[in-house]
């Protein structure tokens, strides 16, 4: 039987882990996410910073008006926003997904620690077969996340960079069920 996905990702719109609780955006994570999205050494390999709050704004309402598989990070311990995770492409029987974490809490394993739960909802939930990652080829601490992850790199891809607007190198990782 073929899994509905947006059955299953509605009914599984809140995903906890050990330290992290997986949940929606809501307007009251503007001011989390703006710490970390204005932040140039978080965004540079993503997304150019966001220059004022108002821009965090319409990103959040954005992710509201389709929120399925699209997750802020809320660190259970502090009630903060620490980052986000989301499913970036769904294909027949795989998906992409896409992390940013702020700063001040990089290299405490919190983004594997929320990219092996998505990995996992997407193997026992989605019934998906693999989740690809890929990460700018200058951001080796992304790719060590995917590694932790339990993914593989796959190859290295010359394509246009959405955030500078060249061709860059980037480096694809992989999962298979």
């Amino acid at each position: 039987m073929k899994t509905n996905r947006l059955r299953v990702l509605a009914e599984n719109t809140h995903l906890s882990t050990k330290r992290l609780l997986l949940r929606p955006k809501t307007m009251n994570d503007a001011s989390d996410m703006f710490e970390f999205t204005s932040n140039i050494e978080v965004a540079r390999f993503v997304f150019a910073p966001d220059k004022d709050i108002e821009s965090v704004k319409d990103y959040i309402a954005q992710s509201m008006s389709a929120p399925l598989g699209k997750f802020v990070l809320e660190l259970k311990s502090e009630q903060k926003v620490i980052g986000t995770i989301d499913f970036l492409k769904f294909h027949e029987q795989s998906a992409e997904i896409g992390y940013v974490i702020h700063q001040n809490y990089w290299g405490k394993g919190y983004a594997s620690e929320a990219l092996t739960c998505l990995i996992e909802f997407s193997f026992e939930k989605l019934g998906l077969k693999a989740i690809h990652c890929e990460h700018d080829v200058e951001n080796l601490a992304s790719g060590r996340v995917m590694e932790k992850s339990g993914m593989r790199k796959m190859e290295t891809l010359r394509k246009m960079d959405k955030v500078s607007k060249t061709v860059r190198s980037f480096v694809e990782y992989e999962i298979k069920r």
